[in-house]
This record gives C-alpha cells, sequence and structure tokens, in this order.
C-alpha cells in the first residue's frame, strides 16, 4: 500500500512537471507598447499672395504759392502768397500683394489703390483783387516694396516705391473789372515711404497698420484773362505741391 502511494505520488509529480512549461507557454503575452508618431505642427510662413482692403486719413502739408505776371502787377491786381489748399479727409481702397520669407525676413511687392476724399478751396483778398485756389484729389495709389522682421505671426516692416494720384487744380483772379482764371486736371506721379506692423491672426487673416509719407512734386496753373479790359499777357500763376502723410489701417487675406 505504501508503494503504491509513492509511486501515484512520483506520477502526480512527473505529470505537473511535463504541464507546467506548456500551460507557461500557453498563457498570452503581453505586447510591447506601440510608438504613436506626433505630425509636428506646421511652421507659420509669410510667404503666399494676398489681397485686402485698407483705409485711413491723409494729412496733407503741401502749400500753393500764387504770383502774378508783371503786367498784372502794374495794374494794381498783384496776387501773392502761400495757401495750404488740399487739406485733409479719408481715403478708402484695395491692395494686393506677394510676400516671401527667407528665415526670418520677409521681402515682397505690394499695391493699392484708394478712393480719397480731399479738397479745399481758400479765398483771400489783397487790395482790389480776390484769389480763389482750390485743389482737389479723388484716388490715391502706391506701388512699394517691403521689407521686414517676422517674429512667427507679428511682423515688422519698412517700405517705399512709386506713389500716384489725380490732382486738380484750379486759380481765379477776379478785381479791376477783369476776370483771370486757369485750371489743370492731371495725374502726379511721385514717392512714397514709411512703415508699419503686421499680425496674423489665423494662417490665412492678418491685420495691419502702417504709416506713409508722400511727395507728388509740383505743378504750375497759369491763370489767363478770360473777361475784362486787360492785355492777354496780364496773368496769374499757382505753383502747387502735393505731400503730406497717410495713417491707416488694413486687413489682408493670404492664399
Amino acid at each position: 500500500m505504501k508503494s503504491r502511494l509513492l509511486a501515484s505520488v512520483a506520477a502526480l509529480a512527473a505529470l505537473a512537471a511535463y504541464a507546467a512549461p506548456a500551460s507557461a507557454a500557453d498563457l498570452p503575452r503581453k505586447s510591447a507598447p506601440q510608438q504613436q508618431f506626433m505630425q509636428p505642427l506646421p511652421i507659420f510662413t509669410w510667404t503666399g499672395f494676398y489681397v485686402g482692403i485698407n483705409g485711413g486719413y491723409s494729412f496733407d502739408n503741401g502749400t500753393s504759392t500764387v504770383t502774378g505776371s508783371p503786367g498784372l502787377i502794374a495794374a494794381g491786381a498783384a496776387p501773392a502768397g502761400k495757401f495750404k489748399t488740399v487739406g485733409e479727409g479719408f481715403m478708402i481702397g484695395g491692395t494686393v500683394g506677394y510676400n516671401y520669407q527667407i528665415g526670418q525676413f520677409v521681402v515682397g511687392l505690394e499695391g493699392d489703390l484708394a478712393y480719397a476724399d480731399l479738397g479745399q478751396s481758400v479765398v483771400t483778398v489783397a487790395g482790389p483783387v480776390a484769389t480763389t485756389l482750390s485743389q482737389d484729389m479723388t484716388y490715391f495709389g502706391t506701388v512699394r516694396g517691403r521689407i521686414g522682421v517676422a517674429f512667427d505671426r507679428f511682423l515688422v516692416y519698412g517700405t517705399g516705391g512709386l506713389a500716384f494720384a489725380d490732382q486738380k487744380s484750379t486759380l481765379a483772379l477776379a478785381g479791376v473789372g477783369s476776370t483771370w482764371y486757369g485750371q489743370k486736371d492731371e495725374v502726379r506721379y511721385g514717392y512714397t515711404i514709411g512703415a508699419g506692423a503686421e499680425y496674423a491672426f489665423t494662417n490665412n487673416w492678418s491685420a495691419k497698420i502702417e504709416y506713409l509719407y508722400y511727395d507728388l512734386g509740383k505743378n504750375n496753373v497759369v491763370a489767363p484773362l478770360v473777361a475784362g479790359p486787360g492785355a492777354p499777357g496780364v496773368f496769374g500763376t499757382s505753383s502747387n505741391e502735393a505731400r503730406g502723410s497717410i495713417v491707416r489701417a488694413g486687413l489682408n487675406y493670404r492664399f
């Protein structure tokens, strides 16, 4: 009996030793953790085309100088003096441009055209002569280069290039029984320089504020005799400057 019991225990031990490795092999193994690939966030760039709108205020500080011919002065009808005539007013228009970013630097080309509500008329009386001098500007545009430094979505830049605008200048003199009148309406060209800052609040939309100084040079208006007694060679002349400053804001959509 004792021998049978010992034999049974030995058999069970052998069976357990045989079955244990197989059971361990059959157990499911834990899989190694998978590494997740994180897509890097896109780096913001100013490179690309854009269109936008802009609006602001213009402060013209040009002057006009009125003089008379020797015959007009001899007749006692001598207009003389300096006047500020273009005045101040609002502008609103559109913008188109392209930027290219190289590292932290941004270079680009921008053009804009704006409706301008600038105009003023000045009347002065000197002796027997009343002088009326007026100027009007109905549009203003620029074609400029831009160069700036980007701090991610914030850009500061300088700008400069061509400026152009229409300008109608009128000179009228009345006195000593006669009237002299002259007018010139033309597109004037000059230059503009300035600086600004722009912030991209989304990947496509940005807002800017900028300052521009412009100088469109001078034009001359001759006012010949149009009514009353007097010689044809008796006339008045005005020399008109067009220069000033623009402060404006803009909203751009970048493609």
